[in-house]
């Protein structure tokens, strides 16, 4: 039986390094999930209730990474078996939906699983891979984070928001016409009732 090569957990790639690296990149990153959500939304805010987590994720997916191919223009990228990777060494970038725990979900390919384990796998270079990755709500309108994660199969290693200390781009979605949007009755507090009648009485 062949063996299988991991990239032991201490040769990766710490978080104080890859925060290193990544900083002067850090709004250009956010700004692309922030774009690729809103053009999402955009298209798309009419018809959420019918569109699947899964079919939401892959239409987000898309737009992400075409505001990656714009933004890093002349960045190495890796596109190989349906992966975009963007590579700025010595990290290897995906961008990914992130559930609980900031874990990616991923079908258990053997292909996802040697991703995830930091394995060698033929035409993605040798390098700490790690996960840009956004959550959303649970109503599904806003994204509600937007941050760096490095895992190890299950295990994740180091993270850390995108969102801290943002100058930019706040998270929210585009405005609801004013006919989708339910009138709220405001209702006059006990004391000012009594204030009233107190008034018309005298």
């Amino acid at each position: 039986m062949a063996t299988i090569y991991r990239l032991p957990i201490r040769l990766l790639i710490s978080r104080q390094r890859a925060e290193k690296v990544l900083a002067p990149h850090h709004e250009k990153l956010r700004s692309c999930v922030q774009q690729g959500w809103n053009r999402y939304l955009g298209r798309h805010m009419s018809d959420l209730p019918k569109v699947s987590r899964r079919g939401r994720a892959n239409l987000v997916n898309e737009l992400v990474i075409d505001e990656v191919r714009k933004a890093f223009d002349g960045f190495r990228i890796v596109e190989t078996n349906g992966r975009f990777l963007l590579c700025i060494e010595p990290l290897v970038i995906r961008f990914k939906k992130l559930g609980p725990g900031l874990r990616t979900a991923n079908y258990p390919t053997q292909q996802a699983l040697a991703f995830d384990r930091q394995q060698r796998i033929p035409g993605i270079p040798s390098a700490t891979r790690i996960t840009v990755g956004y959550g959303i709500n649970r109503l599904g309108t806003e994204l509600d984070e937007i941050a760096v994660v490095c895992a190890r199969g299950a295990k994740t290693i180091w993270s850390y928001s995108l969102l801290d200390n943002a100058a930019v781009l706040p998270l929210v979605a585009p405005s609801v016409p004013r006919q989708a949007t339910a009138r709220r009755r405001v209702r006059a507090k006990p004391d000012a009732k009594r204030a009233i009648k107190e008034t018309d009485s005298k």
